[in-house]
C-alpha cells in the first residue's frame, strides 16, 4: 500500500527521512512532509510526518482522510477537501472554491478568505476555530469546539449550531441559524444583519448579546435564553 519512495519504516528513521523526496501525488502513502507549489496535491489517506505547506496551486487539493502535523494552505484556485482528516493545526488562506472539513479533527482551525462554501459539519477542534471573510454559505452544524468559535465577515447563510466554549459572530451579511448550539460562555452577534436569526434550542451558560445588528426576525423558543438576551 506504499509507493517505493515512502516506505513507512524509512519515514520513521530521521536519517533516512532526510533523503526522501516529497511527491504530491501519493494516496495512502507515508510522507515526510514538505512543500507543494503549482500542481494541486492528491494525498487522500496519506500519513504526513511533518509540516505540509501547499501554496499557489491550480486545481483541487485533496487531503481527505489524511493524517499529519501542521497544515498550511495558501492561494488555491480550486477547492480544498479535508473531510475526515486529522491534523494538529489547519491554516487556510485564499481559496477560490469551497472548503470541506466535514468530520475533520484538529487542535486549531483558521479559514481566511474562502470564496466558496465552507462545509464543517461534525468538525472537532481542541482549541479555537476562526472563519473570516467567507463568501459562500458556512455550515458548522454538529461541530465540537473546545475553545471559541469566531465567525467574521461571512456574506451568505451561516449555520452555527455548534458546541463551543463561546460563539462570536461579527459583520455577518445573511441569514444566521444557531439552532442547537451550546456554549459554556457567551454568544455574541455584533454588527450583523440578515433576514432571520434562529436561536431555537440554544443552550448558553453565559449571556446572548446582539449588538448593533438588524434581522428581519428572531426566533427564540426557551425562556431561559430570553432572560439572558441583551439587545443594544
Amino acid at each position: 500500500g506504499y509507493c517505493p519512495y515512502h516506505d513507512p519504516n524509512c519515514v520513521r528513521d530521521k536519517r533516512c527521512r532526510r533523503s526522501l523526496a516529497f511527491t504530491p501525488d501519493c494516496e495512502g502513502c507515508n510522507l515526510p512532509g514538505g512543500e507543494v507549489f503549482d500542481s494541486a496535491p492528491r494525498l487522500r489517506g496519506a500519513k504526513i510526518h511533518g509540516p505540509l505547506i501547499v501554496q499557489y496551486v491550480v486545481g483541487d487539493v485533496d487531503l481527505s482522510e489524511a493524517r499529519g502535523a501542521d497544515l498550511y494552505i495558501h492561494s488555491v484556485r480550486g477547492a480544498v477537501r479535508l473531510g475526515g482528516s486529522r491534523f494538529r493545526n489547519i491554516y487556510i488562506d485564499t481559496v477560490e472554491g469551497g472548503v470541506d472539513l466535514t468530520g475533520a479533527r484538529a487542535v486549531g482551525v483558521v479559514l481566511w478568505s474562502v470564496k466558496g462554501a465552507v462545509a464543517a459539519g461534525g468538525l472537532s477542534a481542541g482549541g479555537h476555530v476562526s472563519v473570516v471573510d467567507a463568501a459562500g454559505p458556512v455550515a458548522l452544524g454538529g461541530a465540537k469546539i473546545a475553545g471559541e468559535l469566531i465567525v467574521e465577515g461571512v456574506r451568505g447563510s451561516l449555520q452555527a449550531g455548534a458546541s463551543a466554549y463561546s460563539i462570536s459572530i461579527y459583520k455577518l451579511r445573511g441569514e444566521a441559524s444557531l439552532s442547537g448550539a451550546s456554549t459554556e460562555g457567551d454568544i455574541r452577534i455584533v454588527e450583523s444583519q440578515g433576514e432571520r436569526l434562529d436561536l431555537s434550542g440554544v443552550e448558553v451558560g453565559g449571556r446572548v448579546y446582539i449588538l448593533g445588528s438588524k434581522f428581519g426576525g428572531v426566533r427564540v423558543d426557551k425562556q431561559e435564553v430570553l432572560r439572558k438576551l441583551f439587545v443594544l
